[in-house]
């Protein structure tokens, strides 16, 4: 009978722990899913007071949500229509809006600070817009000055006062001080950020610069499987429509560009890696590595890029005034471009890195349908070598250009050094343009010219010779030809008429047209 009892009592204990662990979850349930419904409306009002009273911006949104339950154990927060109207000079301007912003995280790390830890991070549909202003204000300066305190004026017999003796901290303050000073700095780890279908806008009104990218999605995820001593990442990112301007100059149109690339920082040595990584912009493939770390003089970079699998076409769909045109779909080429160069050395406001770059393009041709001559057998070999730090030795090396535009050959060869000391220059150019047909292969933006150009010519000596009429010194031989010249652009609205021009280079002669060159440029 005792041991029924027993049995009895255990059972039933058992049986009231189950139902007191059921009502209790029930109860846990209910609270985390009405807590974040009641007090997600009084922070959301908190949040944009704050916000308001920081930045020199209206901020507002329409809706904030926040759960414990969806992402378990992390906390679901939740922003809607997110958006930032500027005030100023940018009076009714939208600076940044998103449709949906939503960050998961661990409440429990932000509540201890020493390590928070974020688990994602998703921006839907954002847009930004940054602008510079003619008068040189910048939209996105909106942080709010805080006040300064007052500095103390001097005393009319402009002696400095003496200070005061301060009292001798007690033991217990040094204490707090040491301890302060010896707490480590917080730490914060993002596990995956991603922003789908963003719109950037960069528009600077006083150096006429505007830049784009729209449709542009990103993904970075946390590499795990990185060393101890290094964090690492993942970086994906794709934009649909990217441009660039200056001016009445595009400098990209309607570019798709897209990058694979895996980063590493050593934070002991401030060194950012990034291996293995891969650029395409429309279809022409880049693949690049190297290094950069943060300097007390600059930045000292150690970077190399080399192309792969480039078509002449993708070469000429980055060129604006080529892509743009109604048949480029139809148009055809053949030929491999390839390209490589590399940046290296230190970057600062006294130096500039030493940067080298080699492009080659053989055995390539293009034809329009609309052309009436195509050009085939297109060659270029092109060598250059900035040295920031000692631009004299810079040099360019052009050592072939070669076409043929309706069976009429072109050649070119090109050689600069020492561009700032004493220019010198050695170079030979042979052939005949049309260039109403050399229109037709390669448009020329708000330019119409017409005629055509014969040469045969060669020059090699130094600038200086020339300015001190040391012709022997420098070789000047050929001939230049133009007839039927034609040329209208923005800067000659009325054009410029030459009907034949012939020329017989001697050194004098191009000592004659440098100085015709040089008033131009002064005009």
């Amino acid at each position: 009978m005792t041991q029924r009892l027993s049995i009895f009592t255990k059972n039933s204990s058992y049986i009231l722990f189950q139902e007191y662990m059921r009502k209790s979850v029930v109860v846990f349930l209910l609270t985390a899913s009405l807590l974040p419904f009641s007090a997600a409306g009084q922070f959301g009002k908190i949040t944009k007071k704050k916000l308001n009273g920081l930045l020199a911006a209206q901020v507002d949104f329409s809706k904030m949500r926040v759960s414990f339950l969806r992402k378990f154990p992390y906390t679901y927060l939740v922003l809607e229509d997110f958006r930032m109207i500027g005030t100023g000079a940018f009076e009714g301007d939208t600076l940044v809006a998103c449709r949906r912003a939503t960050v998961t995280f661990s409440l429990g790390s932000v509540i201890r600070r020493k390590h928070i830890k974020i688990k994602s991070v998703l921006s839907e549909e954002p847009k930004v817009y940054a602008c510079v202003s003619t008068d040189g204000q910048a939209n996105w300066h909106i942080l709010k000055r805080q006040a300064l305190p007052k500095k103390e004026t001097l005393p009319e017999e402009n002696v400095l006062p003496q200070p005061a003796s301060k009292p001798e901290p007690s033991p217990g303050s040094k204490a707090k001080t040491k301890a302060r000073k010896a707490r480590p700095r917080t730490k914060v780890s993002v596990g995956k950020i991603e922003i789908c279908n963003a719109d950037i806008v960069y528009n600077d009104e006083i150096r006429r610069i505007r830049a784009s990218a729209k449709a542009a999605d990103l993904l970075i995820l946390e590499d795990k499987s990185s060393k101890d001593s290094l964090a690492g990442c993942t970086v994906q990112l794709y934009i649909g429509d990217l441009g660039s301007s200056s001016g009445n100059r595009d400098w990209l149109q309607h570019v798709r560009l897209g990058l694979a690339s895996k980063i590493y920082v050593s934070p002991d040595d401030r060194v950012f890696r990034w291996d293995d990584s891969h650029l395409r912009l429309n279809g022409m493939d880049v693949r690049f590595s190297g290094s950069a770390s943060r300097r007390n003089n600059g930045f000292a970079a150690d970077f190399s890029f080399a192309s792969e699998n480039a078509e002449f076409k993708s070469l000429l769909s980055l060129i604006p005034a080529v892509s743009r045109q109604a048949d480029f779909d139809s148009l055809r080429t053949a030929g491999t471009f390839t390209f490589n160069g590399y940046a290296r050395d230190v970057f600062n406001r006294q130096q500039k890195p030493v940067i080298g770059l080699h492009m080659q393009l053989d055995s390539a041709f293009l034809h329009y349908p609309r052309l009436p001559e195509p050009v085939d057998n297109i060659r270029f070999a092109m060598n250059m070598r900035y040295n920031g730090a000692a631009f004299d030795s810079s040099t360019v090396d052009i050592d072939h250009l070669h076409f043929e535009l309706g069976r009429r050959p072109f050649d070119l060869n090109l050689h600069v050094k020492t561009p700032q000391s004493d220019l010198q220059i050695a170079g030979e150019m042979k052939g005949i343009i049309r260039f109403d047909s050399m229109a037709y292969a390669i448009p020329l933006p708000n330019m119409q010219m017409t005629g055509f150009m014969e040469c045969d010519l060669s020059l090699n000596g130094r600038m200086s010779a020339l300015e001190k009429d040391s012709f022997d010194g420098f070789h000047a031989q050929g001939m230049l030809e133009l007839n039927g010249i034609t040329l209208t652009n923005p800067r000659f609205p009325e054009g410029v008429d030459i009907p034949n021009l012939s020329v017989n280079f001697t050194p004098r002669m191009v000592k004659m047209l440098k100085s015709m060159v040089s008033g131009l440029k002064k005009r």
